[in-house]
């Protein structure tokens, strides 16, 4: 399996807390949000 050190945004959420740290976990959760805007 090849470990990848690079995620999109869209593809965080919530479950890769331990992976991603709070902050980025949050701003792929924001994305779903329609209406709002993530700029990174």
């Amino acid at each position: 399996m090849v470990e990848r050190y690079v995620l999109s945004l869209e593809e965080i959420d919530q479950t890769q807390v331990t992976v991603v740290g709070g902050k980025g976990a949050n701003l792929g959760e924001l994305l779903r949000i329609d209406g709002v805007r993530v700029l990174a």
